[in-house]
């Protein structure tokens, strides 16, 4: 009889257990690790880019960091994906999107915001979690209108573009940039005049 109030003690113990490992599982299965296509930031190029058509001469950050004995490959993926890898690991992925295959197909005169929110919102949220901010930017001639998602998650950046032009109802430009800092490099949200908001890139420090 003096074992029970013992045994009793080692059952809610179990159970707390229990309980704690279902809540960590949970937790777990709500982080999403940036990637596209089947890629995901910190693969190695040598586990799986060795089949990939890539250039070691192609960008910025491939001609700064070169003589540091640093190789950069920019390399083309499935899907059309483009993957960079900074001495063997992916810090970088792009991918221009199209509305085809998504929730709903685009309709003559959808604005950014109805094509986000009908489009890609939903397909976001389910690589990315909830994003940070979602904005509207409009360029000031008014001939092109995007809308803007960010996520920011210790050193990963995802941005998500949505972008309508004035003279053509039809269309849209969907872009996502998938970025990692690190030691030699950065990542930085890039503007010009003419464009506006051009996207998140991989840049030498």
């Amino acid at each position: 009889m003096g074992l029970y109030p013992q045994r009793v003690l080692l059952l809610v113990v179990s159970l707390l257990s229990s309980r704690a490992a279902t809540t960590s599982a949970q937790d777990t299965k709500q982080v999403h690790v940036p990637s596209l296509k089947g890629y995901r930031l910190g693969q190695r190029w040598s586990e799986i880019g060795r089949g990939l058509p890539c250039r070691t001469d192609y960008s910025q950050v491939s001609d700064a960091l070169r003589p540091a004995g640093v190789t950069v490959r920019d390399c083309t993926g499935h899907g059309d994906v483009h993957l960079t890898f900074v001495a063997d690991t992916l810090f970088y992925m792009e991918q221009w999107l199209t509305d085809q295959g998504t929730l709903e197909r685009p309709h003559r005169g959808w604005s950014a915001e109805t094509r986000w929110d009908r489009n890609w919102k939903q397909w976001s949220v389910e690589r990315f979690g909830l994003p940070d901010s979602v904005t509207t930017e409009v360029d000031s001639l008014g001939s092109f209108r995007d809308v803007v998602a960010l996520w920011s998650k210790g050193s990963d950046v995802v941005l998500l573009k949505v972008r309508t032009y004035r003279w053509q109802d039809d269309a849209a430009d969907v872009r996502v940039h998938v970025c990692r800092a690190a030691k030699l490099i950065r990542c930085v949200l890039k503007r010009t005049p003419a464009l506006g908001l051009v996207g998140v890139y991989l840049e030498a420090k």
